[in-house]
């Protein structure tokens, strides 16, 4: 159940009790009924926060980050989790993925200006939060694109990652599509 399920459990409950303050008459019956009432209206609330909480982590993205094998302590717990955070490179190349369907990492690179050294790792980083995979065909291979010469990996939105992505532009996430049919993009 959801945190705003539970919400609106506990506010139709405070509702019930509201409805006897017309029905009490001793002063204790009445302590007990409003003490009852605010019970129930800071399960509201804490549900309400909790769920809008589970919200933000959603939009963020807040997955498992990479760190290095000796790092200290403090540095592999900073990256415990990573944030897709609008403006940022995580976010732009999840975005052009998002608007442009599937890309290879050279598309991605030309669409948002970025040098190889920067869009890879961000790319990387989302597939190892399970935002981004492969393109696959029928036989599980991956589907390539040609650039220059070379045959380049298309990528694509995992449904959490359009979940993200919507998120981030406030938009509904779109219907996952069959990854066994190559999109035309162009």
């Amino acid at each position: 159940m959801s945190h705003f399920d539970e919400a609106l459990k506990c506010a139709e409950r405070a509702l019930v009790l509201l409805g006897d303050l017309n029905q009490v008459r001793n002063p204790a019956d009445l302590r007990q009924v409003v003490a009852g009432g605010q019970r129930e209206l800071e399960c509201v609330i804490r549900e309400i926060s909790d769920g809008l909480d589970e919200q933000r982590r959603l939009a963020t993205g807040e997955r498992d980050g990479k760190v290095r094998s000796d790092a200290l302590s403090t540095s592999k717990a900073t990256a415990r989790t990573i944030a897709v955070k609008s403006g940022s490179q995580r976010a732009a190349v999840l975005l052009a993925l998002y608007h442009r369907g599937d890309l290879s990492d050279f598309e991605i690179q030309e669409i948002l200006g970025l040098s190889p050294s920067s869009e890879r790792p961000r790319r990387g980083e989302l597939v190892d939060a399970g935002f981004v995979r492969p393109v696959l065909n029928g036989e599980g291979g991956g589907v390539t694109k040609r650039h220059n010469g070379s045959d380049w990996q298309l990528w694509q939105l995992t449904d959490d990652g359009a979940s993200v992505a919507s998120g981030l532009t406030g938009a509904a996430a779109p219907a996952p599509r069959d990854s066994t049919q190559p999109q035309v993009l162009f």
